[in-house]
């Protein structure tokens, strides 16, 4: 009997995300070191999950504190269920999987669903969804309705509670469905230049995208529009990663500032196989040297006119 394929959110949507990082992540098996703010991350959910358990509020975060007093330590409360287990769904062709930070059920038959953020960006709220699907095998038979949230631990707010009844979810069931079909039928794993390209340790080899590439002179159709836009997301991920190699390298030398005649005869190597930045000024990196010079516990204006007057005299002597 063949074993079915397990899909979790982070699974499905980092392959609508790039389907070649997918395949570089899941079929290629290259995993990527967990990087540090993921590393945090599960640290502040451990830090949750004890507090649920042990019915504490955390010291110095009031909205934190409110949200655990209203939502989850609420005397009309009939069951929490906080992270542990892995929740499943079974399907013909595939399993969906993962771990809920929270599921509430109250007496009236309501149901919560929480889920911690560190970081600020926003995140997708089918991952809600997606979530609130997992945990229907808890639903009460007096069951109303879900509500579910993002809590943002670095912020301190929530995302306001989102509502679904059984058949927003069953109507996101269907659609989910299809698009872990998509996954599982894909053939080609195509790259897919977005804005994560820059946190992407797969970036090196997507180089060739851009080797040949001719900038087209007008655009005059939707598909065109997509390309130039994801080669502009491709281009900033390349662009940064140089800053990135840059900052690094000045850093571990201890480089000086150096003037522009000096700069423009120095060859600088960015140890990147196969990349060349040619997009990168030298004015570009000039800029990094200035921002990449120590603080010298300076404060932000103090060193803000520092910098300005090191660049008025890279300005005179060029």
């Amino acid at each position: 009997m063949t074993k079915k394929t397990k899909i979790s959110w982070s699974k499905l949507s980092l392959y609508e995300q790039c389907p070649y990082k997918w395949k570089r992540a899941y079929i290629d098996k290259v995993r990527e070191l967990p990087s540090e703010a993921l590393l945090r991350g599960r640290k502040e959910h451990k830090r949750m999950e004890n507090l649920i358990l042990q019915r504490q509020l955390p010291e110095g975060e009031p909205v934190l504190s409110s949200f655990l007093e209203m939502y989850i330590y609420n005397p009309y409360i009939k069951n929490i269920k906080v992270e542990g287990s892995e929740l499943k769904r079974e399907y013909s062709s595939f399993i969906l999987n993962g771990r809920v930070d929270v599921i509430v059920i109250y007496n009236n038959g309501k149901v919560v669903v929480v889920d911690w953020k560190t970081g600020h960006g926003e995140a997708d709220e089918d991952q809600l969804k997606f979530y609130c699907l997992l945990a229907l095998d808890f639903i009460p038979e007096n069951f109303t309705h879900f509500e579910a949230t993002f809590f943002y631990l670095d912020g301190g707010y929530f995302s306001g509670m989102k509502k679904y009844s059984l058949e927003d979810i069953k109507e996101f069931e269907e659609d989910i469905i299809k698009r872990c079909n998509k996954l599982l039928n894909e053939k080609e794993y195509k790259r897919k230049p977005n804005k994560y390209c820059y946190w992407c340790n797969f970036i090196s080899e997507c180089s060739n995208i851009l080797k040949k590439y001719k900038f087209p002179e007008s655009i005059d159709s939707i598909e065109k529009a997509i390309d130039i836009w994801q080669k502009k997301m491709l281009a900033d991920a390349f662009s940064r990663k140089a800053e990135e190699l840059l900052r690094n390298y000045l850093m571990k030398t201890g480089n000086k500032i150096i003037n522009k005649k000096d700069f423009t005869k120095m060859e600088l190597v960015i140890p990147e196989p196969e990349l060349k930045f040619s997009y990168l000024t030298k004015e570009d990196i000039i800029d990094i040297l200035l921002v990449t010079k120590k603080n010298n516990g300076l404060s932000k204006e103090k060193l803000k006119k520092m910098r300005l007057n090191q660049l008025k005299e890279l300005m005179l002597s060029g």
